[in-house]
């Protein structure tokens, strides 16, 4: 499942822009432009640090009145550990935010324990480990 960081548009008046502060995930994400208002313009733009493990398709999105956008941040590589910004601005510069973007790809080191791999005998009337002929 693909992690979605919310940016609301208009929610509480005209060019209104609300989006959490920070916002963390180890894999491809979308940003979902949801629009409560008038119809407005919509610019994302990663910062160099972001911008050096993760692309946009395109920068400048219309959302109509009532409608939702979803553009998808893709993040490429494993064992990427990077933190930056994502600056999200609307109706031409009216409004201005910064969600702190952490990403970690970084794949964790899984310990089995030895004794897994050993064959147990089977439990007496247990016919599913009993060898067939």
């Amino acid at each position: 499942m693909t992690d979605t960081l919310v940016a609301e548009i208009n929610r509480t008046g005209l060019h209104s822009l609300e989006v959490p502060e920070a916002f963390e995930t180890d894999d491809t994400f979308v940003v979902e432009l949801r629009n409560r208002g008038e119809s407005t313009h919509v610019h994302l733009h990663l910062d160099d640090a972001l911008s050096s493990v993760a692309r946009l398709d395109a920068t400048n999105h219309y959302v109509r009145s009532g409608d939702a956008r979803r553009v998808r941040v893709e993040v490429g590589g494993d064992g990427i550990d990077r933190t930056g910004s994502l600056k999200i601005v609307t109706a031409h510069g009216a409004q201005t935010r910064y969600v702190t973007v952490g990403i970690d790809t970084t794949v964790s080191e899984v310990r089995v324990d030895p004794d897994l791999g050993t064959p147990r005998d089977p439990e007496p009337g247990d016919r599913s480990r009993t060898p067939t002929r």
